[in-house]
């Protein structure tokens, strides 16, 4: 009798059924899946459990599932479903069940409605990539939560509001699109301190206000586009402290007053466009010291 037990037992706990029970991810997956307007996308097709051949499919899924990439242990660690034509939204998506998570690639597909605030679960996400999507709403603040991020595309998408200022909590982040959205307000003057930043991009929006100065503290920032705003002021001479830069991308703006001498420190530009501002006086001698300079206008 206590055999039997056993034995009961042992083939319950070692069922497949079980062994799906304890991978949240896939199941969030799958109910991900059921909630997008194009559930039949053929892209998805590995995501399923086959009825034939359930032992196998329920021990592996959802590691070898499309897009779907673990670690050793079965965790999911990268989710990379860029350009898959998917059309649905991330309301239904629970991030909550993919605490390894390091990467979340869903650029190029037909995603709308907003960003969840419920992204901050993701709390390993090095890379987060939303880009060219149909993303509407504000950027939530919890996305400043996310404090090992490196990357932060949102750019081509229809975000509105301002640029939240809890992104000064990501100390690590060295890679920022915001670009060709309708966000407006200024730039947070508390991006200076990130000195992480290589490239940050916040063209073709309506931003407003100064260029904040402590811009110029981002001594690692390779290139700068602030370009098609409506940002006022002068262009800061402490960006004469950016000795990595090399694209400098300012015009289409309502700038005004003169180009700084200091601009002629920055040793490594190659490419500096200034036009269609309100900027007075001459162009500086200082820019003749720009050796590596190859665009200017």
């Amino acid at each position: 009798m206590l055999l039997n037990l056993l034995f009961i037992l042992c083939t319950l706990f070692s069922s497949p059924l079980l062994a799906f029970a304890s991978k949240p991810e896939a199941y969030a997956l799958l109910n991900w899946k059921t909630n997008l307007m194009n559930q039949n996308n053929p892209l998805l097709s590995s995501w399923s459990l086959d009825p034939t051949r359930v032992n196998r499919s329920m021990s592996t899924a959802p590691c070898t599932w499309y897009g779907v990439h673990c670690n050793d242990h079965g965790d999911v660690v990268k989710l990379n479903l860029s350009d898959s034509r998917l059309n649905g939204t991330l309301k239904s998506f629970n991030f909550s069940s993919f605490a390894s998570l390091t990467r979340l690639q869903l650029r190029l597909n037909d995603i709308s409605g907003s960003i969840p605030l419920e992204i901050h679960h993701l709390s390993k996400l090095v890379f987060l990539d939303l880009s060219g999507n149909r993303f509407s709403g504000t950027i939530p603040q919890e996305i400043g939560m996310l404090t090992n991020l490196e990357t932060l595309s949102l750019h081509s998408n229809i975000l509105e509001g301002h640029i939240p200022v809890s992104l000064r909590n990501l100390s690590t982040l060295s890679y920022l699109r915001v670009d060709d959205n309708n966000l407006s307000g200024s730039i947070p003057q508390e991006l200076g301190n990130l000195d992480s930043l290589v490239t940050v991009n916040m063209s073709f929006n309506f931003l407003t206000g100064h260029i904040p100065s402590g811009l110029g503290n981002l001594t690692k920032l390779s290139e700068l586009y602030l370009y098609l705003n409506n940002l006022t002021g002068s262009i800061p001479p402490s960006f004469g402290n950016l000795s990595s830069l090399k694209i400098l991308y300012l015009y289409m703006n309502k700038l005004s007053g003169r180009i700084p001498n200091e601009l002629g420190n920055m040793k490594y530009l190659s490419q500096l466009l200034l036009g269609h501002n309100q900027l007075t006086g001459s162009v500086p001698s200082s820019l003749g010291n720009l050796s590596r300079l190859k665009m200017l206008g």
